[in-house]
């Protein structure tokens, strides 16, 4: 065997081995962008490969001027098909390159059969009609051949030196990294005989087998495919490939019934082996996936264990501090500690109610919270709810407590009527005392203001202070259990951390929302109550 037959027998493995991963992988991943890419690519491959094969075995010139056009097409998509598969792979977005690529490879691909493209056919090398390169395919070398490649490696490149991919992905792209330099130089070996110059395209050697293999390696290390079900289909592709060609080559009847009857036998065991190989596959999926599972579930079982801990944990503080208050004056009462002096009894037995006051809040939002937590909150939700009426009760409430401490407390009612709501009266009514006692509480000088308004389908309720603020850092946890600002800690001593977070989920649980401004400490804050109006039926 000559070395022109070598490199014809190397095209056409590699062309059906191209061609039938192509259809493996597209019948796989249809809706699956990197596969249907892939597949793409691989489908150039072996275009180009198969065009080289016949163009190889053509022993008159005119066949071999028509496989060569033929082949130019392949070699004209080829590098724009390996750069939209890098880009969909690394999950950039280079529509304009693409487009851009894809529009030139078309306009060059149409001077495939043309002068422009090669010249002449002529004996070099020891083959028989090799092209000789006309003046459009030097612009086809550096603009599409080098071109895209030098983009696709580059991309490759900055992803693995720059992109946050994990040790193993980054180990398979140098896998790709490596495959796509060694199509580059091997590819390249085919230009010279092109100018005349006799250095033969050794390279094909490399680039047939070498870049199909470690493409599709990388493919299955990178999740995309899985390496059994993936080979049984192409090795049994390629054998009935290879035993229908045996059909159209047999000379009598008795060969082409005998090569039916064994192509038949081997799509049968074809069948069985593939089926075997996807159920087994499924098989290992499923248990990979209900590994994951399951290993999801104890790290958050660890993580829930640790959250109870936490919470029974302060839950208790939270709890022994008013009790312990209570017993304490109340043991000061029994042991006579107060005498006869009336006044002091009643400032203890004031203290006493305060502390068992602030017991009933604790374990009423602890309720809540479980409630919460357990899906079990039950809400009694009233039609047309008016927010004006509850604030001004709540202004009731409160206005002898904000003039005790010199604020400015005001209410501000809407223009008009607002549009009503469906709630909770009482859980809302709940929620907003919590927001202008906190702001009471936190201001120690200048104003407290509550206005509403409606804009957009909700109506808004906002509680604003120029009270102590809120750091930027303290925001982040603002609405979560247990959580109390520095600052805020060393004025009110007694909070527990929860009424923020109840109040978050009890009114998101009816379809709105609880959110805060400040634009830093010591400047303020808002916080607003936002609530969808009611649908007219």
């Amino acid at each position: 065997m000559n070395l022109v037959n070598i490199f014809a027998l190397l095209a056409f493995i590699s062309g059906i081995t191209s061609v039938t991963l192509s259809v493996i992988v597209l019948l796989n991943g249809k809706r699956d962008k990197i596969k249907f890419i892939f597949s793409f690519l691989t489908l150039c491959l072996g275009w180009w490969s198969i065009s080289y094969f016949l163009w190889m075995s053509s022993n008159i010139e005119k066949y071999a001027y028509f496989w060569v056009g033929m082949l130019n097409i392949g070699s004209t998509f080829i590098p724009i098909a390996y750069y939209h598969w890098i880009t969909v792979l690394l999950n950039k977005k280079r529509t304009k390159f693409l487009i851009c690529g894809y529009a030139i490879s078309f306009l060059f691909s149409l001077f495939s059969f043309s002068h422009f493209y090669f010249e002449d056919l002529v004996e070099i090398g020891g083959f028989l009609y090799w092209p000789q390169a006309g003046p459009l395919y030097i612009y086809y070398i550096f603009i599409i051949y080098f071109g895209f490649y030098f983009l696709s490696i580059s991309e490759l490149y900055l992803a693995i030196s720059r992109e946050k991919f994990t040790k193993n992905q980054k180990s398979i792209l140098k896998i790709i990294f490596g495959a796509f330099s060694i199509s580059l130089a091997a590819g390249a070996t085919n230009f010279p005989l092109w100018f005349g110059i006799e250095i033969l395209p050794y390279g094909n050697f490399i680039l047939i087998f070498v870049h199909v293999f470690l493409i599709s390696y990388a493919m299955v290390k990178y999740n995309f495919m899985e390496m059994k079900l993936l080979y049984t289909q192409l090795f049994t592709g390629l054998i009935l490939i290879i035993s229908l060609i045996n059909i159209f080559l047999s000379s009598s009847n008795s060969e082409i019934l005998l090569e039916v009857f064994i192509f038949i036998i081997l799509l049968g065991f074809s069948y069985i082996l593939i089926k075997s190989s996807k159920d087994e596959t499924r098989k290992k999926e499923e248990l990979f996936k209900l590994s994951n599972e399951l290993k999801r579930a104890n790290i958050e079982l660890k993580r829930l264990d640790k959250a109870k801990s936490e919470f029974i944990s302060i839950a208790s503080h939270q709890l022994r501090t008013p009790l312990t208050a209570i017993k304490g004056y109340i043991s000061l009462i029994l042991e006579g500690a107060y005498g006869k002096d009336e006044d002091r009894k009643e400032e203890a037995f004031n203290k006493i109610f305060l502390a068992n006051e602030r017991l009933i809040q604790l374990v009423e939002d602890l309720l809540n919270i479980t409630r919460i937590e357990s899906g079990r909150l039950e809400l009694h939700l009233e039609d047309k709810v008016q927010v004006e009426e509850i604030v001004e009760e709540l202004r009731d409430m409160f206005i002898l407590r904000a003039q005790e401490k010199n604020l400015d407390f005001v209410v501000e009612t809407a223009d008009k009527l607002l549009s009503p709501i469906k709630a909770d009266r009482a859980k809302l009514r709940e929620v907003i005392s919590n927001l202008i006692d906190n702001a009471i509480k936190y201001t120690k000088e200048g104003f407290v203001h509550v206005s509403m308004e409606e804009d957009n389908g909700m109506i808004r309720v906002i509680v604003e202070d120029s009270g102590m603020g809120i750091s930027e850092e303290s925001m982040k946890t603002l609405f979560t259990k247990f959580s109390r600002g520095t600052d805020s800690s060393k004025i009110y001593t007694e909070g527990t951390g929860l009424g923020l977070y109840v109040g978050r989920n009890l009114v998101e649980s009816q379809g709105g929302r609880v959110y805060a401004e400040s634009e830093g400490v010591g400047k303020g804050s808002r916080f607003i109550v936002e609530m969808p109006m009611q649908r007219n039926k």
